[in-house]
């Protein structure tokens, strides 16, 4: 019965109407949003774009825009990185499944991407943040100079402190002292004690040529199969970062997958 009357109506002249207004409707409104997307696109800075959501995004990730938020506003440098973002998400929820492993990030500065690791970690893991907390050292400034030719100055980085970084990745969470350990001082000394750890999730953004190796070398071995190394500044501004990331992995069988970020990040799947 209900098939006889779909097709019933499908017969007459107000349904075709109808059906001749919707899809006219959806030309002319998509025509508008296409209009009003590229006049925006027109007054934006070269290097920026105006492009869609992915709907898998909408779908499965309700707190993006949240998160970018978030993300932005501990991190003055930040430039709508949304690629960075999305990726990392579907990388926590990744290694979520992992049986064991801790989290890590080397170079934390004022915890914008801390916040995120700690926000999608495991339940029962906990997040090691390693970092001066006084901006970049004269030792690895001094190196990344032989090394890569670039002049850094000591001490950038250095608006942040200890204090504020823990209650804005934990968000004041007075539950987070055995979840989350910031480790100040000079990497690769902070790492004492760590040996016999495991990892699952580690983010080596130190920038710098030297706690970048560092970074490597204390790392690597440790991450367990499945688990993800992110290494910021590949692509970008920090030459240092990608020459100890090539001299690290030069003979071991690693293929370095890149993010379109705004830092050229690249991460590994440990296998």
């Amino acid at each position: 019965m209900k098939t006889l009357i779909e097709k019933s109506l499908n017969n007459t002249p107000l349904y075709g109407l109808g059906k001749f207004f919707f899809h006219k409707g959806r030309s002319i409104l998509y025509f508008l949003e296409k209009a009003y997307l590229s006049c925006i696109n027109f007054l934006l800075p070269k290097r920026y774009t105006v492009s869609k959501v992915p709907n898998y995004v909408l779908e499965n990730y309700a707190d993006f825009r949240k998160d970018l938020e978030t993300y932005e506003s501990a991190w003055p440098y930040a430039q709508r990185d949304t690629n960075r973002i999305f990726t990392a998400k579907y990388l926590f929820e990744m290694v979520a499944t992992l049986d064991v492993g801790d989290y890590a990030e080397l170079g934390t500065y004022r915890g914008s991407f801390a916040r995120l690791i700690y926000k999608y970690k495991s339940k029962n893991s906990k997040l090691y943040c390693f970092d001066t907390f006084e901006g970049f050292d004269s030792k690895d400034v001094e190196k990344e100079t032989v090394v890569s030719g670039d002049i850094i100055k000591s001490g950038f980085f250095s608006d942040t402190n200890l204090e504020s970084v823990a209650n804005y990745i934990t968000q004041g969470s007075a539950d987070s002292s055995d979840s989350l350990i910031l480790r100040k001082g000079f990497f690769p000394a902070t790492f004492e004690g760590l040996e016999n750890k495991k990892w699952r999730f580690v983010l080596l953004d130190a920038d710098l040529y030297e706690p970048q190796k560092a970074g490597l070398e204390k790392f690597w071995d440790a991450i367990v199969e499945g688990g993800v190394l992110m290494i910021h500044d590949y692509n970008a501004s920090y030459a240092g970062s990608k020459i100890a990331t090539d001299e690290f992995f030069k003979n071991k069988k690693v293929d370095l997958i890149p993010i379109a970020d705004n830092a050229g990040t690249v991460f590994v799947i440990k296998h």
